[in-house]
């Protein structure tokens, strides 16, 4: 990248990565095997920032990654598609092979998946304080 890329136009590109995240989410939602399948890499891929970047909100993202499975399996349905596809799509910009600072340089190349995942646990933190509480109705 040249001197002249500033922070503007990385957070500007970190935009469209997750926009294109997003409408990819809203074509597989429907698709229970690719929803799965995004859900698995995207845990696997958490897992290994779990005790770095991804630390402070490794609880959230635990519950989201529920959420998501009992979304994907039918249990879970009292969340508005709008905040499914929402996430969906974070997880799928956290797997993006692509990513803006690539993931294979320590630390910075998970800058941006970090920064998704943490304005997306905003957006949707009241949806997961149901889900929570729906998982303590049902004893789960």
């Amino acid at each position: 990248m040249s001197d002249n890329y500033d922070s503007d136009e990385k957070i500007e590109d970190i935009h469209k990565g997750f926009k294109a995240a997003k409408s990819e989410a809203e074509e597989i939602l429907g698709d229970k095997k690719e929803t799965e399948k995004i859900l698995n890499k995207s845990m696997s891929a958490a897992f290994k920032l779990r005790s770095g970047p991804l630390a402070q909100v490794w609880e959230d993202l635990q519950l989201l990654f529920a959420l998501m499975k009992d979304y994907t399996s039918g249990r879970y349905r009292e969340i508005p598609v709008g905040s499914i596809v929402v996430i969906l799509g974070a997880l799928i910009y956290l797997v993006n092979p692509i990513d803006l600072i690539p993931d294979i340089i320590p630390v910075l190349g998970n800058v941006d998946d970090v920064l998704i995942i943490g304005l997306v646990l905003s957006q949707v933190h009241a949806d997961l304080q149901s889900y929570k509480e729906w998982c303590k109705k049902n004893d789960l």
